[in-house]
């Protein structure tokens, strides 16, 4: 199976021409949350230490992927969003690439491949819309959030600095 996506007349087409029904499923919700520590959000110890978090084992642990993989073939999809955030690839900050997330993502995308799916790669950063080490390295000012303190709406916490945002 040829695994690029041609769009032809507004429609997608494989490389023999013929016309593609994408039907998808998002991988996985939680690849947005720190596997290090494994721990739910709501949760407070340790919710600020940005410092130490890894999110190797997502979306899954690479052992699972066979699992999750032919579930998802059996149920008729060929087609998967794979949800990762920026803060993932640099979680120790800008330019420090975590290699053993990437190595990871590198193996689970190949063991989907093994099943036929095609992959659309999801960045994602929900919190203020810009990395956690980006807003460290522009040396941001939690004083710009400040209007939003009464709200208490959500949390963030670059830099290990806490900080409520609106």
């Amino acid at each position: 199976m040829g695994f690029r996506l041609l769009i032809e007349d507004g429609k997608f087409r494989d490389v023999h021409g013929r016309q593609v029904t994408l039907r998808g499923i998002n991988v996985a919700g939680d690849a947005k949350y720190p596997s290090t520590p494994d721990q739910p959000s709501h949760v407070a110890d340790d919710f600020f230490d940005g410092d130490n978090v890894k999110f190797t084992a997502r979306p899954f642990p690479k052992e699972d992927a066979h699992l999750h993989f032919s579930r998802l073939k059996r149920f008729g999809y060929n087609t998967i969003r794979y949800v990762f955030t920026w803060e993932a690839i640099e979680a120790a900050g800008p330019g420090i690439y975590d290699e053993e997330w990437i190595q990871h993502t590198v193996e689970i995308l190949r063991t989907a491949r093994e099943y036929g799916f095609y992959v659309f790669m999801d960045p994602h950063q929900d919190v203020v819309g810009i990395p956690t080490a980006r807003l460290c390295a522009s040396r941001s000012s939690n004083s710009r959030f400040a209007s939003g303190l009464d709200s208490q709406a959500a949390l963030g916490h670059p830099c290990g600095r806490f900080m409520q945002l609106a």
